[in-house]
């Protein structure tokens, strides 16, 4: 699996699933958010990724524009036709996801686990 060069997350594999652990704890202003969706795509964009598991356990705050490159992966992996699924979203995250909808679009698994055997499921 060639890695793209990434800031913001870092990749691992798990059978079939890419797992990206978004590391940077805090995204503020359009800058690193834009950094983030940038890598994020680069990742959806590998061959090798089908299934796209985000750990979002280090984040700590989420600008609205950093929500929207969460956003933007799920349209694109949609478009891609690859799944993606969040995991270990804490309360105040998760009540930003549910506020934008994220939730709607997008599986949000309590643990790593959970969602991994979700998609072991599908």
């Amino acid at each position: 699996m060639p890695t793209p060069e990434l800031k913001h997350v870092e990749l691992s594999r798990l059978k079939d699933v890419t797992l990206i652990e978004i590391t940077t704890p805090e995204f503020r202003g359009p800058d690193t958010a834009q950094e983030l969706s940038a890598e994020l795509a680069r990742v959806a964009d590998q061959e090798w990724a089908h299934k796209l598991l985000v750990n979002c356990k280090r984040i700590r705050f989420l600008s609205s524009t950093a929500f929207a490159a969460l956003f933007s992966l799920v349209k694109r992996c949609t478009g891609l036709g690859k799944q993606v699924r969040f995991c270990e979203m804490g309360p105040d995250l998760m009540l930003g996801a549910q506020i934008i909808s994220l939730d709607k679009v997008a599986q949000i698994d309590d643990s790593e686990a959970a969602a991994l055997a979700a998609f072991s499921r599908a």
